[in-house]
């Protein structure tokens, strides 16, 4: 230890001060647009998804109720392949309601950024808003493929139903074949169907 006053003293050692934001600076400055075009990203691609179930759930109802209307008094509403049909648009609906219900878009609330955020340097701020918005974005792209996948199978099950319905339609015509047992126009009416006589064979003697 040097206790000479007049001999030049060494600078006091300097503390360094180098945060996680300054070591990413470069690479978050190519990150943060990114994670901010995220969001816009899922936002569009949700509107579609969203959009297609919102126009199939429609025309499936309205087709639907439409062949009832137009077709109660005329056939046969208690055919085991109108039942079925009426199954599938059931499943369908129900499929195609519950994936509007459930499953939503992640965003940062201003709150937490007002909370957390605003007292961070412009590094760190960065650093921190690329790391929310990846989690974000996977829970972001989770829902979207649930929600496409419950769309698909609710196409399904209209198709499904569209297919009953035709064969329906079809076994209600006496030319149509083939007929599940009881859907006929005579089973409609409780009318057994007819069944033709035995005819004895006629023997010449001679």
């Amino acid at each position: 230890m040097n206790n000479n006053p007049d001999a030049p003293q060494s600078p006091p050692p300097v503390a360094e001060s180098v945060s996680i934001g300054d070591a990413y600076k470069e690479g978050l400055e190519l990150a943060y647009p990114l994670a901010l075009e995220s969001y816009k990203l899922a936002e569009r691609r949700m509107e579609v998804v969203e959009k297609r179930l919102q126009d199939l759930l429609a025309f499936a109802i309205s087709a639907t109720l439409g062949i009832i209307a137009v077709c109660a008094g005329k056939l046969n509403l208690n055919s085991p392949l109108f039942i079925l049909a009426m199954l599938c648009g059931i499943a369908g609906i129900a499929i195609g309601v519950w994936a509007r219900l459930v499953g939503g878009l992640m965003f940062i609330a201003p709150k937490k950024l007002y909370e957390r955020y605003l007292v961070k340097s412009d590094s760190d701020f960065k650093l921190g808003f690329v790391a929310r918005a990846s989690e974000h974005d996977e829970q972001n792209s989770a829902s979207i493929l649930t929600k496409a996948k419950r769309t698909n199978q609710a196409a399904i099950c209209f198709l499904f139903e569209a297919v009953f319905l035709g064969w329906w339609a079809m076994s209600q015509s006496p030319s149509a074949v083939p007929r599940f047992p009881g859907t006929g126009p005579q089973a409609a009416a409780g009318v057994a169907p007819a069944v033709a006589p035995k005819v004895a064979p006629t023997v010449k003697r001679h």
